[in-house]
């Protein structure tokens, strides 16, 4: 049977101090938000750069997408711009005004002129899908310096 024993007085002298954080490289600090409906494409993006120690959040739709920023700090936004998906004009229109976050906008079978579309509405980087590997995180090192 089971009696219940009077709780001891607790000590605040006696509690443990949480450790310091790791430290970490310059730029695992740095949160990427991507907005895409590709999931292999997103789940690939996501590999690449939890790889390089960088803080990924994924979301799926535009809406979503714009939800977030309004609750957390980002450095960089990637975001597909396809036709029937996520337009990126749109997610431009809707950044770049209030914020001075780099985008990298992921042009799915887009022709020279909405390339030149998406860099008129303030995209930092447009690259072409697919991409390889090397070429995508040069982009994203060349946005995202190691500064603090």
């Amino acid at each position: 049977m089971f009696t219940m024993q009077p709780a001891p007085d607790f000590n605040w002298e006696n509690e443990k101090k949480p450790a310091p954080a790791p430290k970490r490289s310059a730029h695992s600090e740095k949160q990427i938000l991507i907005i895409g409906q590709h999931e292999n494409s997103l789940h690939r993006i996501k590999y690449i750069l939890g790889a390089a120690s960088y803080g990924v959040t994924i979301k799926k739709s535009l809406s979503e997408g714009l939800s977030t920023l309004n609750f957390g700090r980002f450095d960089l936004i990637i975001a597909e711009h396809s036709s029937g998906g996520i337009d990126g004009k749109a997610l431009l229109q809707n950044i770049k005004p209030k914020s001075n976050t780099r985008v990298i906008i992921l042009a799915v079978h887009q022709n020279e002129k909405e390339i030149l579309s998406l860099y008129n509405h303030k995209a930092d980087e447009v690259i072409k899908m697919p991409f390889s590997e090397c070429e995508f995180m040069q982009r994203v090192r060349q946005l995202l310096p190691n500064r603090k």
